[in-house]
């Protein structure tokens, strides 16, 4: 299974890769550099020691490849139901991402096998990336910021604001659609929490306000051992009604 495959190590992300795929590796070799760096600068933050970035032609392969080896009777009993959705969702993603114990693991599509147009989730969300090197060196930056949030237990909108924040700030320009303020606008408590869009939506405005307007706030918030931050990230997860209104005034 995983044959054929080169193995080349950039700070504690070690990429597996074909010869056929050095393009695409060059991209993450570069890209894991920058991340690296900034969320180190920026949030004192840490790409997670034995992770893992995988350049996939099959999402097949990916799954055994990416796992220890005493995962794989585990993956072959659940194929049958990983499988229709592995398949139908392959065309559109452009990277998974998985944990196996200690182990970070981060699928990305060879370059040949990116598309610009991505999923209709991403659509609403994203502005589209005019370059396919600009589209990866998006999904290795958004999930490489996840990895350095995976032992930190913060709400799942707070960890999709941080890695859609440090894909604008690495690569210096506004990804998300200014539009989805008006989403933002329409959710209330209970909407939010039946909409697929509103942990991107709401965690990205939320964080990109917190980090522009309370300067020192998401440090505190990552540093573990500040209870305040802690109950903060509480309310908001419940009742983020409360804040919703002085996000949106400050960015419109």
């Amino acid at each position: 299974m995983i044959n054929n495959k080169n193995k080349k190590t950039v700070g504690n992300v070690t990429v597996y890769f074909k010869t056929s795929q050095f393009d695409t590796f060059e991209i993450i070799n570069s890209t894991a550099d920058q991340v690296a760096k900034f969320v180190k600068d920026r949030w004192d933050l840490d790409i997670p020691y034995n992770s893992r970035i995988y350049v996939m032609d099959s999402w097949l392969k990916f799954l055994f490849q990416s796992a220890p080896v005493y995962y794989w009777p585990l993956l072959s009993l659940n194929l049958a139901f990983t499988l229709p959705a592995m398949k139908r969702n392959w065309k559109s993603v452009g990277g998974w991402a998985k944990r196996y114990g200690r182990r970070y693991v981060i699928g990305i599509k060879e370059k040949n096998l990116i598309t610009i147009k991505g999923s209709e989730l991403g659509k609403k969300i994203f502005i589209s990336e005019k370059a396919v090197e600009d589209k990866i060196k998006h999904i290795i930056i958004h999930e490489l910021t996840h990895l350095c949030l995976a032992n930190h237990k913060k709400p799942a909108w707070f960890n999709e604001g941080m890695a859609m924040l440090a894909v604008d700030k690495v690569l210096n320009k506004q990804t998300v659609r200014k539009d989805t303020l008006d989403l933002l606008e329409e959710y209330n408590n209970d909407t939010a929490k039946k909409n697929l869009l509103a942990n991107y939506i709401i965690g990205y405005w939320f964080v990109k306000y917190l980090d522009e307007k309370e300067v020192g706030r998401l440090n505190r918030i990552l540093s573990r051992q500040n209870i305040y931050e802690d109950v903060f990230i509480k309310e908001i997860s419940l009742s983020f009604i409360k804040y919703r209104d002085q996000v949106i005034k400050y960015f419109r």
